[in-house]
């Protein structure tokens, strides 16, 4: 189970900067065009104090675009380009546009001004890396933040101008932006509560319908019929478009599938996949997928250990469930038992030192429980111990942390110092987790110089 939650981090990221750009939905409205860019004199330029900004006619995804060129000139600043727009916005709906950039990684923003011209409501990407192909993009209402202004009614009914923002982020520099393509779409409201999906499979066994997979109930589950192979799948209809953040499949033991794809669909005829699993071990298999948007789920099976499945439940996870990295991470910790995850991901405070060389531009950090965060936005490597009575986890100890006196002794590897400079073994950080007579320790230290420094760690546990 330890090695199964390992390899969903390894894969998070990346799903997570594809749900940046968003389907359609079905059953919603033909989309009403609200600027077809045949006409720049529309639009204006805006920057903040250092920044070079133009507009400029371009090319669309399909028909004419805008681009907006920027140099943020090394400033924390921005650019944008900014047009009067009147419109009037349903209960529910969704914004939609054609977006492509030659740019460096910085911040995206949407911004949407009442009349007055004081209150904002915005929509952000801190950080984005834009894509350097045309890809089609859509806002829905509740991606739409007020973001100031002096008014005490926060929900924007009436738009009197709309912006596109680039502003500084961790990449800086000059670019540019085009856009093309700017839409409406009412959008259907969402059902408070959802009933059941309706559901149908490729095969089914007499005592297992395919309707068990979503019952609710892990006493019952769809089970394929092992005469009909391998290749097997599981349609679910919401019966109208459905937002959600992920899928749980909770499988039997034995009967599960260990290769197999996640598809949606608008119309149950085109499909495309979202997600490929390639080496499933059953048990429950925790899907991130942000910010979903479909009225179709089939799960195509292709191989398992057994070539027949049996399928407890599939689970239908709200938005908030794939919201980020974190919340997903933080929604499984409440599901498995404390200390399993990061003492961070189980809503707890964790205390961290920093390992590094004096005044070295490149650190580390180092937690209570003896975890390691390697570099800023790098990996962690978090400490556990098998022993014959099970795991032993950072909940299972009383953490204790020291200054190692001498006895935190590493023997560098020929060539291992940089510029003949190592820090002391005196300073570095110990963690030890203490359960019973037999303390596991950890320990960190740093070596290099300003410019260039590294550092090493070693777990120890003492019988």
């Amino acid at each position: 189970m330890r090695t199964r939650i390992v390899a969903l981090a390894a894969r998070v990221l990346v799903l997570v900067a594809a749900s940046l750009a968003f389907t359609a939905p079905a059953g919603a409205q033909t989309p009403r065009v609200l600027d077809r860019f045949d006409d720049l004199a529309l639009w204006q330029v805006v920057a903040s104090d250092g920044v070079n900004a133009s507009l400029h006619a371009s090319r669309g995804a399909s028909g004419l675009g805008m681009r907006l060129d920027f140099d943020l000139g090394g400033t924390a600043g921005y650019a944008a380009a900014s047009r009067a727009l009147a419109v009037d916005l349903p209960d529910n709906y969704e914004i939609g546009f054609d977006l492509r950039a030659d740019a460096r990684v910085n911040d995206f923003q949407v911004k949407l001004v009442d009349a007055s011209g004081e209150n904002v409501w915005w929509f952000r990407r801190q950080n984005m890396e834009f894509p350097r192909a045309w890809q089609h993009y859509t806002i829905k209402k509740r991606q739409v933040e007020f973001a100031w202004g002096p008014t005490r009614d926060r929900t924007l009914r009436r738009v009197a101008r709309i912006e596109f923002v680039v502003a500084a982020g961790a990449g800086g520099g000059a670019g540019s932006l085009y856009i093309s393509g700017l839409t409406l779409r009412e959008r259907p409201p969402q059902p408070t509560s959802w009933l059941p999906p309706a559901v149908e499979a490729s095969s089914a066994l007499a005592d297992g319908g395919a309707e068990q997979a979503v019952d609710a109930k892990l006493t019952t589950a769809w089970k394929s019929d092992p005469a009909t192979g391998p290749e097997q799948w599981l349609v679910l209809d919401f019966g109208q478009s459905r937002e959600f953040g992920g899928l749980v499949l909770r499988w039997q033991p034995a009967l599960y599938a260990s290769r197999y794809e996640v598809q949606f669909s608008d119309d149950a005829r085109t499909w495309h996949t979202v997600r490929s699993v390639e080496a499933g071990r059953g048990g429950a298999d925790p899907l991130l997928l942000p910010e979903s948007d479909t009225r179709y789920v089939r799960l195509a099976f292709h191989d398992g250990p057994a070539h027949a499945y049996a399928l407890d439940e599939v689970e239908i996870r709200d938005i908030a469930f794939g919201a980020s990295p974190n919340a997903f991470f933080e929604a499984l910790a409440r599901e498995y038992p404390r200390g399993w995850f990061p003492r961070g991901f189980s809503g707890e405070q964790s205390y961290w030192t920093i390992v590094g060389v004096d005044g070295g531009s490149d650190t580390g950090l180092m937690s209570e429980d003896g975890a390691l965060e390697v570099a800023k936005g790098g990996f962690s490597i978090e400490p556990f111990v098998r022993t014959d009575a099970g795991l032993v986890t950072w909940a299972d100890v009383k953490p204790q942390q020291s200054l190692m006196d001498g006895y935190c002794r590493f023997r560098p590897s020929r060539g291992s110092t940089r510029n003949g400079r190592s820090a002391s073994p005196r300073s570095a950080p110990v963690s030890a987790l203490r359960r019973g007579s037999s303390p596991a320790t950890s320990c960190a230290i740093a070596r290099g110089s300003h410019s260039r420094s590294s550092w090493i760690s070693r777990y120890d546990r003492r019988r």
